[in-house]
């Protein structure tokens, strides 16, 4: 181990990369691992918002987009009541 004791070699190996001393003292390596974290979670972010849609969400949810007279003539108040009657 080159002249080292087992206790110099770790801590020489467990150290982080800084500039500066004191109070302002910067680690650069987990300044680096930050931003790349950073730079990896938006460009999947971004990736997956290009690709989403609306009508997408909606479909893998099992909703389906209805159009204007769909919901008109579901809705009527008299179709509602023709599936009522034959019960009474």
């Amino acid at each position: 181990m080159s002249g080292q004791t087992s206790i110099e070699y770790i801590q020489h190996h467990l150290t982080y990369l800084t500039a500066g001393e004191g109070f302002w003292t910067f680690n650069l390596d987990t300044f680096f691992f930050s931003v790349l974290c950073g730079f990896l979670f938006l460009a999947i972010f971004r990736k997956v918002a290009k690709k989403a849609t609306a009508k997408k969400l909606w479909e893998k949810q099992g909703y389906r987009f209805y159009s204007k007279e769909e919901i008109q003539g579901e809705l009527s108040i008299p179709s509602a009541f023709a599936y009522y009657k034959q019960f009474l």
